[in-house]
């Protein structure tokens, strides 16, 4: 009898540890949707700037975010030839 309240027991902690990771996964990943919402546009703009240089293309100013933020703005239709 006594076995069967340890089994249960330590079932009951592995259940509890498990619910705990997926809270911390849950706050995690609302966090980083949060994030997004607030900078996606200048990160979209940062890294389209990004694949412009490395495509080769002229380099756009670093120190003028919001020119690059208005031209992310701009290109409403999210393909690969504007990203």
């Amino acid at each position: 009898m006594n076995r069967i309240r340890q089994s249960l027991q330590q079932t009951r902690q592995r259940g509890q540890g498990m619910v705990e990771y997926i809270i911390i996964v849950a706050v995690l990943a609302l966090g980083s949707i949060a994030v997004y919402a607030a900078f996606g546009d200048m990160l979209r703009a940062q890294v389209s700037n990004a694949t412009s240089v490395l495509g080769g293309e002229a380099k756009q100013s670093t120190g003028d975010m919001s020119t690059a933020k208005d031209n992310a703005k701009a290109n409403t239709k999210k393909t690969l030839q504007n990203y």
